[in-house]
């Protein structure tokens, strides 16, 4: 049986779409470790969840960053995944679970609408931890992004035209030490750089006192 499942891995790996499938299937296996950990249930009470995005959906959203990433790698740009956080609204995951955080322009292209600003030009905006930016949704994503060639703007705003950018990353005034990358916002051009994971309630985040807080240690 171990065999004949160890042959099943290797012949998915074969493929951008196996790779996704496993991917996925690993990442629901690690949130079911998540969630199970005694420290995590100190902080799940009260209605506040930690869940993964979806599962079919997911796979399909993981088979575009997987082909993005094989696109970075044959250009010879930076093709490292890491993570991010995003805010949302409630409301709004649906959408997200089946298409993804989408650029204005993906956005416009489906019809849906967007109140928020584009500081550094048009793309998904993330941050580097889930404290900075809870203001935007009572939703936090955990995501993982695929950056490839960033341009950094500091505090200046505005996006860039270079085609060869795939990311900016940049620091608004008045948000503290500008060279500190706590409140970096990392905005992905395209939605095929960024993979819905896990969604969190906003409260499971405290963003004041002790960063040991059980909903911190959990998402940070």
């Amino acid at each position: 049986f171990e065999r004949g499942k160890l042959k099943e891995q290797e012949a998915m790996n074969e493929t951008t779409e196996g790779r996704a499938f496993l991917l996925v299937e690993r990442l629901g296996q690690v949130h079911e470790e998540m969630i199970q950990d005694p420290e995590a249930k100190k902080a799940l009470v009260d209605g506040i969840t930690i869940e993964t995005v979806g599962v079919d959906d997911m796979v399909f959203l993981a088979e575009k960053v997987l082909l993005y990433q094989e696109d970075f790698c044959i250009l010879d740009k930076p093709f490292r995944i890491s993570l991010a956080y995003h805010y949302t609204n409630e409301r709004s995951v649906l959408s997200i679970r089946h298409g993804g955080l989408l650029s204005h322009e993906e956005r416009k292209a489906n019809n849906i609408h967007n109140k928020h600003g584009a500081y550094f030009g048009d793309g998904i905006y993330t941050g580097t931890n889930p404290y900075a930016f809870t203001s935007f949704g009572d939703t936090g994503l955990l995501v993982a992004i695929l950056k490839g060639q960033e341009k950094f703007v500091g505090p200046s705003g505005g996006g860039s035209d270079d085609p060869n950018i795939d990311t900016i990353v940049g620091n608004k005034p008045g948000r503290g030490q500008q060279q500190s990358c706590f409140q970096h916002e990392i905005v992905l051009k395209s939605s095929k750089q960024v993979l819905p994971i896990l969604k969190f309630s906003r409260d499971l985040v405290c963003t004041t006192g002790s960063l040991d807080h059980p909903g911190n240690a959990l998402l940070w």
